[in-house]
């Protein structure tokens, strides 16, 4: 007979939990309510209470609270199909479709950008550098700033090839996708104060886009290499904020971004041969 969907729920959580690396105390921040949760997770109370027994829920006057990035953790480990961060990564990954031909052609797009702040005086985020379209063989068509804080801009960009050939950088870049793929560092949703802190997220087995890039990055420099990371949008049905790293070799500036061949292979409708587009080729 089989088991009641919320009792499989239930077990399923209870995986999840095991699974998590939480958020390390100085950065955990409790503020996420029971109906947030159950928002950003599409669970059910009883799954709600049993990250609670778990230790996952901090109580305050009003109520449990729990920390953002802890949950978006636990619905990328639970893996129902249905909580935010799984839906949001499947539908950025829909870039590793489809072949080279593909990747490498002309897109224009139109663009709507915001940026809002709740705060007097809102801090720069610790993000690294933005490249121009220009870098990357294209071209920002229009840009215009809209009355209401938001802007209208179009831009084409295309895709670029080129094999990175050195065996340092090459290394650098089997290690951290092998890395995730055997579970040794776990991909992760980091809040901005341990992603500054590169070093401290990798000693926590996490890793974003963020901290990988700079991890390749330093793993390039100390080589001898010329290396950066650099940061930008993955276009798509959303838009997705991702960083990289590039090395310089002979002609240009070759791309290296395990996180992003990790990713695409945990979707199977991914091209086979993405990861290798994803090491500069």
């Amino acid at each position: 007979m089989p088991m009641p969907d919320t009792a499989v729920g239930v077990d399923r959580w209870r995986r999840a939990v095991a699974a998590l690396i939480p958020t390390p105390p100085p950065h955990r921040r409790a503020t996420v309510d029971a109906a947030g949760a159950r928002r950003l997770l599409r669970c059910d109370d009883e799954a709600l209470a049993e990250l609670d027994r778990a230790g996952l829920a901090t109580d305050t006057s009003d109520g449990a609270r729990f920390d953002y990035y802890d949950l978006m953790n636990l619905g990328l480990l639970a893996g129902t199909g249905r909580s935010l961060p799984e839906i949001g990564e499947r539908s950025t990954m829909q870039v590793a479709r489809g072949t080279r031909a593909d990747w490498a052609a002309e897109h224009t797009w139109h663009l709507r950008v915001e940026a809002r702040c709740s705060r007097p005086a809102c801090p720069d985020p610790p993000v690294p550098p933005r490249p121009a379209p220009e870098e990357y063989g294209g071209r920002l068509v229009d840009w215009q700033p809209r009355p209401g804080g938001w802007t209208a801009a179009t831009v084409t960009l295309r895709g670029a090839g080129g094999e990175v050939t050195s065996p340092a950088a090459r290394a650098a870049y089997a290690e951290v996708l092998e890395a995730l793929a055997s579970g040794r560092w776990v991909y992760a949703w980091l809040p901005p104060g341990l992603r500054a802190d590169w070093p401290a997220a990798v000693a926590n087995r996490t890793l974003d886009c963020v901290v990988a890039s700079l991890l390749v990055q330093q793993r390039c420099r100390d080589a001898g290499l010329t290396a950066r990371t650099r940061s930008g949008v993955i276009l798509g049905v959303v838009g997705v904020a991702h960083a990289w790293t590039e090395v310089r070799e002979r002609d240009g500036w070759r791309v290296l971004d395990p996180l992003l061949a990790y990713l695409a292979g945990r979707h199977p409708a991914s091209a086979p041969d993405f990861a290798d587009y994803c090491r500069g080729r």
